[in-house]
């Protein structure tokens, strides 16, 4: 009876590691950038009534040469993040009296404090008073921008 011969481990490259990795990060990117284009591909179809009703007047409204109006929403939020204090625990060696010594101790560590600032720009392309495209940018509209909720 024959043996069957294990397959060697694949070992993969350490400069090919880091490409890896950026295509597995921004494949996990990619579905969240569709799922936040099907939040705002829900406003296709709703009226200008509809917009202001949910956010309010746009922070700039402009006409096309085809007389298409694109409104625009600027949503921001700025938030804090870090200033958590902990305790930790620590392990030093000293001379004391001519001998090693180990000592226990504990020391409060207190994590610096930063501001952070998430913005999403909305632009809603409207015809005959109707959404018919909507365009974004920035690092924080999945969560910044509100689902459709129609009031009509």
């Amino acid at each position: 009876m024959r043996k069957a011969m294990s397959k060697p481990p694949v070992f993969v490259p350490a400069r090919v590691l880091p490409a890896l990795l950026l295509v597995v990060a921004l494949g996990g990117c990619m579905g969240l950038r569709e799922k936040t284009q099907q939040k705002m591909d829900a406003w296709v179809g709703a009226s200008d009534d509809q917009l202001v009703s949910r956010y309010g007047a746009p922070h700039g409204v402009y006409t096309t040469s085809t007389g298409a109006r694109v409104l625009t929403y600027d949503f921001s939020e700025t938030s804090t993040s870090g200033g958590d204090t902990r305790r930790v625990q620590t392990t030093s060696t000293e001379v004391r009296g001519g001998k090693l010594v180990t000592v226990h101790g504990e020391q409060v560590v207190t994590e610096p404090t930063k501001l952070v600032t998430h913005q999403c720009d909305v632009h809603f392309t409207l015809r005959n008073n109707r959404v018919t495209e909507v365009s974004w940018q920035g690092s924080s509209c999945s969560w910044l921008m509100p689902k459709r909720q129609p009031t009509d």
